[in-house]
């Protein structure tokens, strides 16, 4: 606990020394494609209703592909080279998967799990390489992320194939809103598209709820509580794509 306060502490200050000492050189903003791809075997990475039992019970959140959302960005460069860099950001990631059951020839049961969270960060980059072609520079730095998991809902239907009368569906609202404090480090790359377009592409990777867990909620992002009895770290790797125009 104590690394991770003194990690998030050295970041705002490098923030507050940038903002503080250097002339804003220029800055952009720009739009486009964020992907969130858990990393370890969290419970949100296994199955809604697990099958193999060999391994734990647990309502998992079948998160194990990569999670697509969108992103806006707004980039200020500092000093006469613009190698300082504070991003401010807003992620919107919409994590959704479902499953298939067959409980017989006649009768199969569905779910759909899915979980929206509004992510809102800033931070520090250091542009620390120039490449020769368009104008492009590599830069690393670490972001700061408020994730608010804004609403999760599991939802069943069953399927009778010579009765259809008999279908039926509901929606489980699964768990209460959550706010959590994450952080990333990252690495990117920019340059030149045409004019004052440029392209932004980096990789980061983190964790969504280094601070603020609640055990009584269980998991952030499983369905329910059952068979949980903490809220276990989720470890992220996050790629961005975004076309963004300078000024």
């Amino acid at each position: 606990m104590l690394f991770r306060k003194s990690m998030f502490a050295v970041l705002l200050l490098l923030m507050a020394t940038v903002l503080k000492a250097e002339q804003l050189h220029k800055y952009s903003i720009g739009a486009g494609l964020s992907t969130i791809s858990i990393m370890n075997d969290n419970p949100a990475a296994r199955r809604i209703i697990e099958t193999d039992t060999s391994k734990p019970v647990v309502y998992g959140g079948n998160f194990g592909a990569i999670q697509s959302g969108f992103a806006a960005r707004l980039t200020m460069e500092f000093g006469e080279d613009g190698k300082h860099r504070v991003p401010v950001d807003v992620d919107w990631t919409i994590f959704s998967s479902g499953e298939r059951h067959p409980i017989s020839g006649l009768w199969t049961v569905f779910y759909w799990h899915e979980v929206h969270n509004l992510s809102l960060g800033t931070g520090y980059q250091y542009a620390f390489y120039n490449l020769d072609w368009a104008r492009a520079k590599l830069y690393a730095g670490g972001d700061l992320r408020l994730n608010y998991i804004a609403s999760a809902s599991l939802k069943y239907r069953d399927q009778w194939k010579n009765s259809p009368g008999r279908d039926t569906s509901y929606i489980i609202e699964s768990k209460d809103k959550a706010l959590r404090l994450g952080g990333f480090l990252r690495v990117g790359l920019e340059g030149d598209l045409i004019g004052n377009w440029s392209v932004n592409a980096s990789t980061a990777v983190g964790v969504l709820n280094l601070l603020g867990r609640d055990d009584k909620r269980g998991e952030l992002l499983t369905p329910t509580t059952i068979f949980e009895k903490k809220e276990q770290l989720v470890p992220v790797f996050n790629f961005s794509l975004i076309i963004q125009y300078s000024f």
